[in-house]
């Protein structure tokens, strides 16, 4: 039975991927390189400081630490969560159906001031009980931690949460937690069909009698 449902923020509840490519290719350009859409493939879902980790290895610049490099994108992302953002098709009106029966959770890669202000945005900071980045834990997606600790904030066992993502390091992640996963993937990906219990074009095709009914397998 599902007591509680988590969900990723960046492309899952709001599309702030505007927002994240322009701090990331601002990034690149810092260390002399043009941004890579291959290179950003392969951190989707992770967190600003592992990504700037991973743009560092990539770049080769000796300049500048990893460590540094995740510290200055995730200042221009939260400044970048300043402009426009609006919500994925569906998100607000399932946030506002499950929250009756549900108790509900963010666990993103996005720094916590921005997970707020996004709450704060959209009117949600009543609905959700916890909010958590994976900045604050010792391992961001795909490993656990994250939702592992969301879980433990909202008091709830492991096996009674259901994650909904749009990424395979976060289908991962929540997997490893021992929790359920929709997807809701912005992009095709055949891997994350075959690791989520259940994946949805979009939100609004989310009914929440299916989270009602839904088993682990």
């Amino acid at each position: 039975m599902i007591s509680a449902v988590i969900f990723d923020m960046d492309e899952t509840l709001v599309d702030s991927s505007s927002t994240w490519t322009e701090a990331e290719a601002r990034l690149f350009r810092h260390l002399g390189r043009e941004f890579s859409p291959e290179v950003a493939e392969s951190y989707k879902g992770m967190n600003a400081t592992d990504i700037g980790r991973t743009i560092h290895a990539w770049a080769g610049a000796g300049n500048i630490t990893g460590e540094e490099c995740g510290q200055l994108l995730k200042e221009w992302l939260i400044k970048n969560f300043d402009g426009p953002i609006e919500t994925m098709p569906g998100a607000d009106d399932l946030v506002r159906r499950l929250a009756g029966r549900f108790s509900l959770a963010i666990a993103s890669g996005s720094p916590i001031q921005a997970i707020h202000h996004v709450a704060d945005k959209f009117a949600w900071t009543p609905y959700f009980k916890v909010m958590v980045s994976s900045e604050s834990v010792l391992h961001g997606k795909p490993h656990p931690d994250v939702f592992l600790l969301a879980a433990e904030k909202l008091g709830i066992p492991a096996a009674e949460c259901l994650v909904i993502e749009d990424s395979l390091h976060g289908v991962r992640a929540a997997k490893s937690a021992g929790m359920a996963c929709f997807a809701v993937p912005c992009v095709p990906n055949p891997s994350i069909n075959l690791e989520a219990d259940m994946c949805f074009d979009s939100l609004l095709d989310l009914q929440v009698e299916v989270i009602c009914s839904f088993r682990q397998p």
